[in-house]
C-alpha cells in the first residue's frame, strides 16, 4: 500500500483514479494524511466508501477545509458520527446545509451543540422538522429560537 507520504503525493487527477475499494482500504493514519485539497477531490461515490473510523482520523482543519456540501450529503449516519463538535462547529454554513434530514436527525447532541444559530437558519423547513425533541435539550436558547423561527 501506499505510505501516507505517497498518498500525499498524489495529484488530484491521479486520486480520482483510486477506487471507492481502494479508498475503503486506506488506513485511518492515510486518510488523516490526504490534504484539504485532495479531500475536495474525492468524488462523492469514493467519499461514499469511507468509514467512521477513518472519518474519525480527519483533522478539524481537513474537515472544514475539505469536505464539499455535496461530500457531506452522501454522508452515512454512521460516517457523520465519525465528525466531532468541533469539527461541525468548523464547517462553514455552505457545508452544513448538505446534511441530509436523516443525518440531522441522527446528530448526537453534542454535534447539535457545534451548530450555529446561522447554520440552523439556513437549514430549510424539511430540515428543521427533522431534529428530533432528544436534541432539543442540547440546544441553547439561541439555536431553539433559530429552530422556531425556520419551522413556523
Amino acid at each position: 500500500g501506499l505510505t501516507t507520504g505517497e498518498l500525499g503525493s498524489l495529484s488530484t487527477t491521479q486520486l480520482a483514479g483510486v477506487t471507492t475499494t481502494q479508498i475503503a482500504g486506506l488506513t485511518a493514519t492515510q486518510v488523516g494524511g490526504l490534504t484539504t485539497t485532495e479531500l475536495a477531490a474525492v468524488s462523492t461515490t469514493q467519499f461514499a466508501g469511507l468509514t467512521s473510523t477513518q472519518f474519525g482520523a480527519l483533522t478539524t482543519t481537513q474537515v472544514a477545509g475539505g469536505l464539499t456540501s455535496t461530500q457531506i450529503g452522501v454522508l452515512t449516519t454512521t460516517q457523520l458520527a465519525g465528525l466531532t463538535s468541533s469539527d461541525i462547529l468548523a464547517l462553514n454554513t455552505t457545508q452544513i446545509i448538505g446534511i441530509t434530514t436523516t443525518g440531522i436527525a441522527a446528530l448526537s447532541n453534542g454535534q447539535v451543540a457545534g451548530l450555529t444559530t446561522s447554520d440552523i437558519s439556513a437549514f430549510t423547513t424539511t430540515q428543521g422538522n427533522a431534529f428530533t425533541s432528544t436534541q432539543g435539550p442540547s440546544m441553547t436558547t439561541g439555536q431553539m429560537n433559530a429552530l422556531l423561527t425556520l419551522i413556523g
